[in-house]
């Protein structure tokens, strides 16, 4: 294996578990009441995230795809805190 292949490799897994750490480990009560409302929005960004890269990737097949983004669409506007259902 390259040393520079596995130092990438590296330096990837450290950022990515060290920041997923640092977010389990972090007590709620000494954030912000502004942070703790953007890292409840942290689940639903993703799930945005994952619907959006889908659309890019259509190739064809969009209009089997509008439907599965009616309902994310619809899920992602009952999240919101001032939604009314």
């Amino acid at each position: 294996m390259d040393s520079q292949f596995l130092a990438i490799l590296v330096g990837c897994v450290a950022v990515t578990y060290g920041s997923r750490l640092i977010g389990l480990y972090l007590p709620s009560d000494r954030m912000s009441v502004r942070q703790q409302a953007i890292l409840g929005y942290v689940p639903i960004g993703a799930f945005t995230a994952i619907v959006f890269q889908g659309l890019t990737d259509a190739h064809g097949e969009l209009g089997a795809r509008i439907p599965a983004i009616v309902v994310a669409g619809v899920m992602a506007w009952m999240k919101l805190p001032n939604a009314t259902a």
